[in-house]
């Protein structure tokens, strides 16, 4: 995991050794898995995906309270 301030945000990266890219998915109330990308999502600026040849990287930016973007 990697976490760096841009102008106007912090960004924070996770890394994971599988290559498949991650799934938003809608789970039943009873599950335990499966909202990772939900809360990210209403969380964040915004996230994504990319590879770095290896491995899958996600990533999230944060906008900072009373910075101008």
């Amino acid at each position: 995991m990697s976490v760096r301030r841009e102008p106007g945000t912090v960004v924070i990266e996770v890394h994971g050794g599988h290559p498949d890219a991650p799934r938003p998915r809608g789970p039943d109330p009873d599950d335990e898995h499966g909202r990772g990308l939900q809360l990210v999502a209403a969380l964040a600026a915004g996230w994504g995906v990319r590879h770095d040849g290896r491995r899958k990287i996600v990533w999230a930016s944060l906008d900072l309270p009373g910075a101008e973007s």
